[in-house]
């Protein structure tokens, strides 16, 4: 690769001017606060990924305040019959537009595949986010060969 392809463009760009200009420490963290102060000026290429709209922003929060309500609440079932397990609650389906009670999902075969469909999708992003770990690369070639997981990642990307 030329230095040209390696050199940062677009979002990658403007993150690293963030860092100069607001990073703290001696990391450099960025402040969601410095984000939004930035994307609040009209020009910025952020600020449309942003609602600006006070009212509407507030009924924005306050559905992420109730997701994460229902991702906190927490029950214990049955997970074999040796071992009982805390688990959410309830588990977002988007086939059901909502959240669905974890029992129910787990005796319902189709929402029970829904569910592990995407468990293999956040697995994938896991695995995305922490690619650079090296110490991890045995939990994804145990994960790449689980003849479960691999059904779950074959439902998700049928053909």
């Amino acid at each position: 690769m030329t230095e040209e392809e390696l050199a940062p463009s677009g979002d990658e760009l403007i993150y690293l001017q963030l860092r100069e200009r607001y990073g703290q420490g001696p990391h450099k963290a960025v402040p969601a606060e410095a984000v939004v102060a930035e994307a609040a000026d009209p020009a910025h290429p952020w600020h449309n990924r942003f609602e600006w709209d006070d009212t509407a922003a507030a009924r924005l929060y306050r559905l992420e305040q109730a997701r994460h309500i229902l991702r906190t609440i927490k029950i214990t079932v049955q997970a074999r019959p040796d071992s009982r397990v805390r688990v959410r609650a309830a588990v977002f389906l988007p086939s059901q537009s909502g959240y669905v009670h974890t029992p129910q999902v787990l005796r319902e075969s189709d929402l029970r595949a829904e569910m592990l469909v995407q468990a293999a999708k956040e697995l994938s992003a896991l695995r995305a986010k922490y690619a650079v770990l090296t110490e991890l690369a045995d939990v994804w070639d145990l994960i790449d060969t689980h003849p479960r997981i691999r059904v779950a990642t074959a439902a998700e990307n049928p053909g």
